[in-house]
């Protein structure tokens, strides 16, 4: 009875281990370099794919400590899945804590991501999404769990978009369709409005750069100096649509301009009204409101709109299947048209192939016929004519056959 036991402890050991082998981690393939982060505004993000660290840009204060740099722990690649555990301590009134970041994220494209934290809001780590428990050494490997990754609430404007720094340019995607127009607009940051008559914010020009004029209105948008940025990602609940723009100055300051900024966007006719926020949107994030770390909110009046017949264009990946049906659609034409051709041509081959070999048959036939067979003429039956009966001068018919007289004729 205890060696099957031990039998039974040694195997569920095993199991363990083996379980959390399989779930060992691993960074996506691309997430290397440097990287821009919606989700913290602080700094670009750096990932280290040899040592599975973030090493820079996702700084979280916590209880008055701040954790900056971050080593996965686990990686469940088949329900994207990923969890980080911070390299410093949080502390709490004297006891250690440690801090887990759990990404739900969706590959868009290779120098695109878009993800969740799945952790609930912690009040005293600045309404950060984050995950705090109780350091205890003797724990060395976390996985992913419901203790890690269940927030209790989440709602759809709080996506967070990661785009590879040298991948800006393909990371755009189309306006929705509320965006799509030039406009006139005003700005009102809580206390004063600007712009109006005479201002330009463009988005018909390319439909997926929004670029505003700023000899028109000074005021800054986006938080631009240069006053262009790029769609990336867009999501939409009821009325309103959450969007993600990237401004393309080629370096921020991380205090007066960032790279990111989120619109809550909406329209009722031909008005259409926006409130910003910095990097990524706020929780329940209202386009009529201003939000705390936005400049305001935003009314647009249309010079022109331009909408597509859909919200947006077909997508790479449908644009792909677009294309691929066309593809196969044209090679069954051609095959078709191939075949037929064949066909025809067989059928010619055929056809003529028959014929010759009839001719061939019957010259064969000729040939075989003899210089007599070639001459030889089959003769009618001879048939015995009928006697012919011939007038004679004294009345009695005469026969030129052998056969006797016929009677004479009385008169």
């Amino acid at each position: 009875m205890n060696t099957c036991y031990n039998y039974l402890v040694i195997l569920s050991v095993f199991w363990n281990g083996f379980e959390r082998i399989e779930g060992a981690c691993t960074f996506p393939t691309t997430w290397d370099g440097t990287w821009y982060d919606s989700s913290l505004t602080a700094a670009d993000v750096t990932f280290n794919k040899a040592s599975l660290q973030v090493t820079s840009g996702w700084t979280i204060t916590a209880y008055s400590s701040t954790v900056s740099t971050w080593t996965c722990v686990d990686h469940d690649s088949s329900s994207n899945l990923i969890l980080f555990k911070g390299d410093q301590h949080v502390n709490l009134f004297s006891s250690l804590q440690n801090a887990f970041r759990c990404l739900k994220y969706t590959k868009m494209s290779d120098g695109k991501y878009i993800y969740y934290v799945y952790a609930d809001i912690q009040v005293n780590a600045n309404n950060a999404r984050v995950h705090i428990e109780s350091h205890d050494p003797s724990v060395t490997t976390y996985t992913i769990s419901s203790t890690y990754c269940n927030p209790s609430d989440l709602s759809t404007e709080e996506y967070a978009v990661l785009v590879q720094a040298s991948q800006t340019s393909a990371a755009k995607v189309y306006f929705p369709t509320p965006f799509l127009g030039t406009f006139a607009y005003t700005h009102n940051d809580g206390s004063s409005t600007t712009c109006g008559s005479g201002s330009v914010w463009d988005v018909c020009t390319d439909r997926q750069i929004m670029t505003v004029n700023y000899t028109q209105c000074a005021t800054k948008q986006f938080f631009s100096t240069g006053g262009e940025s790029y769609c990336v990602y867009y999501t939409s609940s009821g009325s309103t649509y959450y969007t993600t723009v990237l401004n393309t100055d080629s370096t921020v300051d991380f205090s007066t301009t960032y790279r990111f900024t989120c619109y809550a966007v909406t329209s009722s006719g031909s008005t259409v009204y926006a409130s910003d926020s910095k990097g990524q949107c706020e929780r329940s994030q209202s386009p009529t409101t201003k939000q705390s770390d936005g400049t305001g909110t935003l009314v647009f009046t249309p010079y022109v709109t331009c909408p597509f017949t859909t919200d947006e264009p077909a997508s790479a990946s449908s644009l792909g299947l677009i294309i691929a049906i066309v593809v196969v659609l044209l090679l069954l034409i051609i095959a078709v048209i191939v075949g037929f051709i064949l066909y025809k041509k067989f059928k010619g081959q055929h056809k003529t192939m028959h014929q010759t070999l009839r001719e061939n048959q019957e010259k064969v036939s000729l040939e075989e016929l003899s210089p007599r067979d070639a001459t030889a003429i089959d003769i009618p039956e001879k048939k015995q004519l009928e006697p012919i009966s011939v007038p004679v001068a004294n009345g009695v018919e005469t026969s030129t056959s052998g056969n006797p007289p016929l009677p004479p004729i009385r008169h």
